[in-house]
């Protein structure tokens, strides 16, 4: 098993969900819902190369992957002085289909015999037990299947239909490669691997094509179909589809400063990859944390999808928007809240949130996720008038979500819950904020949608909130953290204060807000960036905290809002310097190394870069 957490560029179209590494290999695959199932159980389904029987080693800085225009094809380049080897990856645009276009130039005045690898060690429902691999003779194709999970492969050549070698196995399947002799066994069960074996005859400074599709699907008989479907033809008609596609969807965005337009172009096409068709945008597709803490960020948690809804609404992407309100609007409780995070197929996910508190019971959840969601529809709203098509969220969501925030106080400000970072339970700043956001900001929707006293109430109640704000939570002239369990002031200073002034409680101008913004500044800056609070053990290898990509764009939209024009994009310059080299940008970064500490890409990292692209 080899593991890998190094994930370079992505491809998602709803349906399916693929990280390559930087060789253009596949690290994850994810079907039939983006971000769950990982049928590589993120295991590297390496490409290896010979020639002339010696092994070609594109290590170190030798390949790159980019998206090339700015679309959904990913162009890999590998480079070694015998070979170049580049490769189209792209998905068919309402199939789960990968198509790879390869092609392999002779470097050398020699002639020279390449063999080329395909390793397929897929874990179907991401586990190896009771897998089927098997060659198909109908489709000339390599498929996996297990239950209603199939995977089925094939590479072709406009040259020669009979250029490739195919092998089922186990442990064996190595030694084949090793040796280069690739024999034909037809089937296997159990753990099993299949390997297929391109050979090709390159002239000196000669250069060779070919074709590579691996597709899904969850029989037998449709898998076969679609195989038997696929030729050159089709695959090359849909690289231009491809192309035409993405940069007409490209087209709709709105537009930024030209400085910004290449990381937000990439922040979009992030934001759309891990959007799956039912509507679900999980938060990360990087796998590499399931063998770390035997869970994962492939989850939809309400805040970050609220944020990335948000987003999409403000580059003009208002239905891909609606498609997650839509999907989340059926996720709340007969009571009106949501709880932690919910998995793609739209069931409850995993939580570390108790439902018992120093001995009492509570609800086991972080209430400015359901404050942020009433925030995203407000906000869509307002940017889109819509309200048609808002009327099923509203009666599904909007309004329980709404009276339970407003029922769920105590002496004027909400009741404790856990924070946005998921570590403490109590009246968080942040959450206070949120829900000032949602009343005032949804209050509009509530209105035109004939719930004009409800709407009265809601500002009512949200002016409550900032006065209590302001008495309670107001110390040495800046922004608390919170109120802890017990009500006495956390005075830590926390990034996500800044809440206090992006949701409208504050003016940025305001007294308070600049004493507040200037501690965030002076104590939270961290190798060019900003961490999320004092002393942030989280992932942190050095004598500093991780300075983290949305902390240090909220620092920059709030200089945006003061009118720091050249403030604001330094921030976000040092943020488009920790992206990686395909433009994915992490959840943080070593202070010192700059290398991603955690999941890359996060999505509420593209989400935020999108936000703040469009304050300046």
């Amino acid at each position: 098993m080899l593991l890998t957490d190094e994930r370079a560029i992505s491809l998602g179209n709803g349906k399916v969900l693929i990280n390559f590494d930087l060789k253009g290999e596949i690290i994850d695959l994810y079907y039939p819902h983006v971000g769950m199932e990982n049928h590589t159980n993120g295991k590297t389904q390496r490409i290896l190369i010979f020639s002339n029987g010696e092994e070609i080693d594109f290590a170190g800085g030798n390949c790159e992957s980019r998206y090339e225009r700015n679309t959904f094809v990913v162009f890999t380049e590998c480079k070694d002085k015998r070979v170049t080897l580049t490769t189209h990856s792209y998905l068919e645009l309402d199939q789960p289909t990968l198509f790879r276009v390869f092609k392999i130039e002779n470097k050398s005045e020699k002639e020279q015999k390449i063999s080329l690898f395909f390793l397929n060690d897929f874990d179907l429902y991401g586990n190896p037990i009771g897998d089927t691999s098997f060659y198909d003779p109908k489709t000339f194709s390599i498929i996996h299947y297990k239950s209603r999970r199939y995977v089925g492969m094939k590479v072709m050549s406009p040259i020669s239909p009979q250029f490739f070698s195919f092998a089922m196995g186990k442990s064996d399947i190595e030694n084949m490669v090793k040796k280069e002799e690739v024999f034909s066994y037809p089937i296997a069960q159990g753990d099993v691997e299949s390997i297929i074996q391109v050979r090709i005859e390159l002239s000196p400074s000669g250069s060779s094509r070919f074709y590579h599709v691996l597709t899904l699907a969850e029989d037998l008989s449709a898998i076969r179909s679609r195989l038997k479907n696929i030729d050159i033809t089709l695959m090359e008609g849909e690289l231009g589809m491809a192309y035409l596609f993405w940069q007409s969807w490209m087209k709709r965005a709105k537009k930024v400063i030209e400085s910004l337009k290449n990381e937000y172009e990439i922040s979009l096409l992030v934001l759309r990859s891990h959007l799956g068709d039912n509507g679900s945008i999980i938060a990360s597709s990087d796998y590499s944390f399931a063998h770390l803490y035997g869970d994962t960020y492939n989850y939809i948690w309400p805040r970050d999808a609220a944020y990335a809804s948000y987003a999409l609404d403000v580059a003009g992407y208002s239905d891909l928007s609606l498609r997650y309100l839509n999907f989340i609007s059926g996720m709340a409780t007969d009571e009106g809240y949501l709880f932690q995070k919910y998995n793609p197929d739209m069931t409850l996910a995993s939580s570390w949130h108790p439902w018992v508190f120093s001995g009492k019971e509570i609800l086991p959840i972080q209430e400015d996720e359901t404050a942020l969601t009433v925030w995203a529809i407000g906000k869509h709203y307002e940017l889109y008038k819509d309200l048609d098509e808002l009327v099923k969220i509203y009666k599904r969501f909007t309004k329980p979500a709404i009276r339970f925030i407003m029922n769920y106080m105590e002496e004027g400000l909400p009741k404790p819950s856990f924070d946005l970072w998921e570590e403490r339970f109590g009246v968080h700043t942040y959450t206070v904020a949120t829900i000032y956001g949602a009343l005032t900001t949804a209050s509009r929707l509530v209105n035109d949608m004939g719930d004009d006293i409800l709407a009265k109430d809601m500002l009512t109640v949200a002016e409550e909130v900032k006065s209590e704000t302001m008495k309670r939570m107001v110390s040495d002239g800046r922004m608390i953290r919170r109120l802890d369990e017990n009500l006495v002031p956390d005075k830590t200073i926390d990034s996500s204060v800044y809440a206090s002034i992006f949701f409208g409680m504050f003016d940025p101008f305001d007294k308070v807000s600049q004493a507040t913004m200037n501690a965030v500044k002076s104590l939270l800056s961290s190798g060019g960036g900003i961490a999320r609070y004092e002393n942030d053990p989280y992932r942190r290898t050095s004598d500093k905290p991780n300075p983290w990509i949305i902390c240090t764009l909220w620092m920059a939209e709030y200089n945006s809002m003061l009118g720091n024009v050249s403030g604001a994009l330094s921030l976000i310059n040092w943020v488009i310097e920790r992206a990686n080299p395909a433009g994915l940008l992490p959840e943080q970064v070593d202070p010192y190394t700059y290398k991603s500490s955690s999941v890359i890409p996060l999505v509420w990292s593209h989400a935020e870069f999108v936000i703040a692209s469009h304050l300046i």
